[in-house]
């Protein structure tokens, strides 16, 4: 399983620019656990659990900032903890706040160096050929077909 933290950390670690948004978990008697995002009005998930909740906002989060990015809207700027805490309007349920990091320019198209089997990659130069796509396009539908089969 793609372990995203771990990704997302290799990341900033080589220097990709990011974007850190702070997520708000809360808890109300009787409700799941719910998460909200100070930066995203509107953007809500939640979890029967809080590793739940967590794991929902990385994903929710996701979604929503892919359908800003699909509208030409542009990202805001990540406020900080102390202006989320004091702009919180229902301190008492809160049980948590995290960072989820996500990447600048998410739709930027970059160049890279990849390493593969000879008779592998005459494969894809064979059916590429035939269907009329370039390598990169194949490789890059590819890839969205299998993370799309991961279980995040």
């Amino acid at each position: 399983m793609l372990n995203f933290s771990y990704v997302l950390n290799l990341l900033g670690y080589f220097g990709v620019p990011m974007f850190d948004y702070i997520a708000v978990i809360h808890k109300a008697d009787g409700y799941d656990y719910g998460v909200s995002f100070p930066d995203f009005e509107g953007c809500i998930t939640a979890g029967k659990t809080v590793d739940e909740a967590k794991n929902m906002a990385q994903k929710a989060l996701q979604i929503h900032l892919d359908e800003m990015i699909g509208k030409g809207e542009k990202l805001p700027s990540p406020m900080s903890l102390e202006e989320a805490r004091e702009r919180e309007e229902c301190p008492e349920t809160v049980v948590a706040y995290f960072i989820i990091s996500i990447r600048k320019n998410r739709n930027e198209i970059i160049r890279f160096n990849a390493t593969m089997k000879a008779d592998l990659l005459q494969n894809i130069d064979e059916l590429t050929n035939e269907i009329g796509i370039s390598r990169s396009g194949f490789l890059t539908m590819a890839s969205k077909e299998y993370i799309k089969g991961l279980s995040l």
